[in-house]
């Protein structure tokens, strides 16, 4: 077998094993419950952000209004997902369209500098709930060598 296939096998082995023990994996202590609960609350407190707040220009969002609302849809389709996989692609899609919609904006030309304080609107905007358990379960079952390149950035 050749390297594509054996990523792919390891890709498949990682979403079944995965999406069958989910409930036992992605389950929480009272600790981590807690201060995910606590993190969803703060973001909800966080409602009255206006893209002003973060330096975004209002006329980017409204221009791309139907975007950051596609953006808003793929981060919160995160908790539909069991496997790490599946939920990082999430991540990605959301970050690749706030992207896009920055591109848009500034003729081509953005950076993180841009890119952070629109990802932290629509996050704020969306709330997406268990943020903290979808992270740390990203982090602890999908492999490493998999977190590289363009979603692994995203991800960071």
């Amino acid at each position: 077998a050749g390297r594509e296939e054996l990523a792919a096998a390891g890709e498949g082995i990682e979403k079944l094993v995965a999406v069958k023990l989910f409930e036992r994996i992605f389950s929480a202590s009272d600790t981590e419950r807690e201060e995910d609960q606590r993190l969803s609350e703060r973001i909800a407190c966080l409602q009255f952000l206006e893209p002003a707040h973060l330096d975004i220009p209002l006329e980017t969002i409204e221009r791309a209004r139907p975007s950051i609302e596609v953006a808003k849809a793929e981060l919160c389709k995160i908790n539909a997902y069991k496997s790490p996989k599946d939920k990082l692609v999430c991540i990605f899609n959301c970050c690749k369209v706030a992207s896009k919609v920055l591109c848009a904006a500034k003729d081509g030309g953005s950076g993180a500098d841009d890119l952070l304080p629109l990802l932290i609107f629509i996050l704020v905007q969306a709330n997406p709930g268990h943020v903290h358990l979808n992270l740390r379960f990203i982090e602890a079952f999908r492999c490493a060598t998999r977190l590289l390149g363009e979603q692994g950035y995203f991800f960071t």
